[in-house]
């Protein structure tokens, strides 16, 4: 297993595997209990792990996210200026990334950063993608925001840190 604390844990519906990532800079797959691949490259702790089909992605405090074909890193997207803390998949258009640079990232899978939003004024945590297209990001500023691409649409303030932040299939 993991030589320091796990951070980040998804599940590969296409591979039915258990992804994981840890504070050792590396990303895990496991099937059936069984470590299957190790992907080692990032310098700092991992914080978010996503697969869309075979492919693993990966973010981390070294501020980049990777791209991994098997145990293979294909691509490092560089876009974020500090730690890299959630990723969300965008069903036909790509992913979201949520950094503490204060922004939220849309990439496409290729890597090309498609927008920016720039709104929170402290580390934002997570990401989620409403079923309207419109997607949700939540920070260290102690506010959810609703974003139409890069337009924040709405503020919703909460009394301290908002940790994460997910979408119901009615919008809620």
């Amino acid at each position: 297993g993991h030589t320091e604390a796990v951070s980040a844990i998804a599940w590969n519906s296409t591979t039915e595997q258990l992804l994981t990532g840890s504070w050792d800079c590396t990303a895990k797959v496991w099937s059936n209990g069984k470590c299957v691949r190790t992907l080692k490259g990032h310098e700092k702790a991992v914080w978010a792990v996503m697969s869309v089909g075979d492919q693993v992605f990966t973010a981390s405090s070294d501020h980049t996210i990777k791209v991994w074909d098997g145990e293979i890193c294909v691509s490092t997207l560089t876009g974020h200026t500090d730690c890299v803390r959630s990723l969300t998949l965008i069903p036909g258009m790509g992913f979201l990334s949520a950094s503490n640079d204060c922004t939220a990232k849309l990439w496409s899978l290729k890597g090309d950063t498609l927008l920016s939003c720039h709104g929170h004024n402290g580390y934002v945590y997570a990401t989620a993608l409403l079923p309207s297209g419109q997607f949700l990001t939540c920070g260290e500023d102690k506010s959810v925001r609703v974003w139409q691409g890069s337009d924040c649409v709405s503020n919703i303030p909460h009394p301290g840190v908002v940790w994460d932040v997910c979408a119901l299939p009615n919008g809620d």
